[in-house]
């Protein structure tokens, strides 16, 4: 289309005249390329105007049909007012405020209404944006079904556990309708089955020949880094980091600042029969508990309290002196990922994902299995570790850890009694 037609359809389309105000949301005008006038009305749920022609030439009457038609729409339930207390936005504030007082009262975690707001306000898949001033009890699963069929076709690299906080989110904020009486019944977000997955872990003798143990390789480029006086995120690496690597691994602690950083040296016992730590976790990911660690532990601890002989029972275990938790978590990842890039251990070759402090963890859950030739149960260990054992199949055993050991120890019939025959294939 030439620049000149182009031109003259704008111009047809241009407004003939000023628009003329009916009502708050309602208006009439025209434009050149008609001679009825036409009616917009603002739809607040939807955040859209719809337009109609009056079919009125006369003003008078097009202000007439305006108003029958924005009746109409109300009659329809379209364009009615929504009460701000009745509007989803109203809720989603609501849980972040009510989320924030029980953080505040440890109750939850402190960060969750923060987890919370990001699913409810984030640009593309937050559910706030999409329903934000629809009325609460007008939305249903069809609703949701639809708004989550849009989230998965434009963010379909999401894993599942983001696809269920999205859907948890929104559940939570229905919850909130449900319980002050605004719908009948709770609106429940379909969830997305999770594809279990292993974690990545530092590979050990006997799951692979001793040359290519790695966890003995990460020990050892630990030990020979605390003595090159290496200073990483402006703070030297010592033999604490050594420290922490053995202790993760033997007390099955997660390096999160509710569990490892937020030890102190009065959460610690030492206990003689057997030799282990009790470890008390304040406020653990799965709330208060004590854990017994493996009999290692003990020393690992002895060091750490003779390398900090001044602190009181009130002091971090690790390093102290850093007030601030979150900036002594940083120093301990940084330093740590340092160490694995020195030793080639970043990337796992088998699983080609990097790892990070939580495959120690992933790790020592890995040889409390191995190293007990089977024997160790799945429901202490998942106990001391603050886990489930549907969660320990799940995410840490489905790798290949067949050994010669444990082969042995699933052929086991024990001891046979006499007449007793075994003449199965």
């Amino acid at each position: 289309m030439s620049l000149k037609k182009q031109k003259k359809a704008k111009n047809r389309n241009a407004l003939a005249g000023k628009i003329v105000r009916v009502r708050s949301g309602v208006a009439i005008y025209k434009v050149n390329l008609s001679p009825f006038w036409r009616v917009r009305v603002w739809i607040p749920s939807q955040k859209r105007n719809i337009v109609r022609s009056t079919k009125c030439e006369s003003r008078v009457d097009a202000l007439q049909a305006a108003e029958e038609f924005y009746k109409s729409l109300g009659t329809r339930s379209f364009a009615q007012e929504i009460q701000k207390e009745k509007t989803y936005s109203y809720y989603a504030d609501k849980l972040i405020k009510l989320e924030i007082d029980k953080g505040k009262r440890g109750e939850c975690s402190p960060k969750l209404w923060n987890t919370t707001k990001l699913y409810l306000t984030h640009r593309g898949f937050g559910s706030e944006i999409y329903f934000g001033e629809m009325d609460v009890s007008k939305i249903t699963e069809k609703d949701y079904r639809v708004f989550f069929s849009k989230v998965r076709t434009e963010y379909p690299a999401l894993k599942s556990v983001t696809y269920n906080f999205i859907s948890s989110t929104f559940n939570k904020v229905m919850n909130l309708a449900y319980a002050d009486g605004v719908i009948d019944r709770p609106i429940k977000g379909e969830r997305v089955k999770s594809q279990p997955s292993s974690r990545t872990f530092f590979r050990f003798f006997p799951i692979v020949e001793k040359q290519h143990d790695e966890w003995k390789k990460l020990l050892k480029s630990a030990k020979q880094l605390a003595t090159e006086n290496v200073t990483v995120y402006h703070t030297p690496i010592t033999g604490e980091l050594y420290d922490l690597i053995m202790f993760l691994c033997h007390s099955f602690c997660r390096p999160t600042i509710s569990e490892l950083y937020a030890l102190r040296f009065s959460d610690i016992t030492i206990l003689n029969d057997p030799k282990t730590l009790l470890v008390t976790y304040r406020k653990g990911k799965t709330g208060r508990r004590q854990s017994p660690t493996t009999e290692f532990c003990v020393r690992v601890f002895q060091r750490i309290r003779e390398r900090y002989k001044d602190t009181n029972p009130e002091d971090y275990i690790f390093l102290p002196n850093h007030k601030n938790r979150e900036h002594a978590k940083r120093v301990f990842q940084k330093q740590f990922r340092y160490l694995l890039e020195r030793s080639d251990l970043l990337v796992c070759k088998v699983t080609n994902q990097d790892r990070s402090l939580y495959s120690l963890r992933h790790t020592s859950l890995q040889m409390r299995f191995v190293k007990s030739k089977g024997t160790v149960s799945a429901r202490l260990l998942a106990r001391a570790a603050g886990t489930s054992e549907s969660q320990l199949d799940a995410h840490y055993l489905r790798e290949n850890l067949i050994t010669k050991d444990l082969i042995e120890n699933l052929q086991s019939f024990g001891p046979v009694a006499s007449g007793d025959d075994d003449d199965e294939d």
